[in-house]
């Protein structure tokens, strides 16, 4: 899992392989299977920026 600083904030992936490079270098191991089965379905998956947010506010 990548570590987020203030100045480096991911993007919404756009493709199949964003999306799994996304959920391997910043979800929790229990997060990744939700993300991409959320992604597939084309659900919204916005909500993986919140969980970067609130893990890189807890690190500080």
């Amino acid at each position: 899992m990548t570590t987020i600083t203030k100045n480096t904030k991911p993007a919404l992936p756009k493709t199949d392989a964003e999306a799994i490079a996304f959920a391997l270098d910043h979800l929790h191991d229990h997060e990744r299977t939700e993300f991409l089965q959320d992604w597939r379905a084309g659900k919204d998956v916005s909500w993986g920026l919140e969980v970067i947010t609130a893990d890189g506010k807890q690190a500080a």
